[in-house]
């Protein structure tokens, strides 16, 4: 083991996060689930000048449960997330009736209705294709405190098996393990 430390210098400012919960329809194969959108560090957006149909987030697909909220995790914590295609930066804001689609899927397609959970940041510690480190905060309000729930976490590609192309759902790019850690 290397006794040489780590280098913590963040790649940028901190950028913007936001859990999602996503209500499916009833006609839907894919059940309702939270959407967790991590805003890329400026240095890697497809499009630097912030607008908003930029697909500017990484998507993680979650499923739906209290023990899995990004904005709850405690250091110690190992679970799965579906990483999806990048979203448009608009998604940052927005709740209610999902808009149309800026791509190939039909319009008239229902698409659920998204709710904000919760809103924080991210401090990029380092990212690629395989394996994405950061520091998460979240402000909580607790009666008339504001505090701030933060920890570590690295997100890492699982690696690819025979059944791997199969067993994904649809629209999933990879499955990622995320660990979290104190900070």
């Amino acid at each position: 083991m290397s006794t040489t430390p780590r280098d913590t210098t963040p790649l940028g400012p901190p950028t913007r996060t936001v859990v999602l919960l996503h209500e499916m329809p009833d006609a839907s194969p894919i059940p309702t689930h939270l959407d967790w959108l991590l805003e890329l560090p400026l240095h890697c957006r497809p499009d630097p000048h912030n607008d908003p149909n930029s697909r500017s987030l990484l998507a993680f697909r979650l499923k739906d449960g209290t023990d899995t909220r990004p904005d709850r995790l405690q250091p110690s914590i190992t679970l799965s997330a579906d990483r999806l295609d990048n979203h448009r930066a608009l998604y940052l804001f927005h709740q209610g009736p999902l808009p149309p689609p800026s791509d190939a899927i039909p319009l008239g397609t229902p698409r659920g209705s998204l709710t904000r959970l919760a809103t924080g940041e991210i401090h990029w510690k380092s990212l690629s294709e395989n394996q994405l480190e950061f520091i998460a905060r979240w402000p909580l309000t607790e009666g008339h405190l504001l505090r701030v729930h933060e920890y570590a976490a690295t997100l890492t590609r699982e690696p690819e098996s025979a059944a791997w192309p199969r067993a994904l759902p649809p629209g999933v790019l990879a499955r990622f393990v995320l660990v979290t850690h104190k900070p």
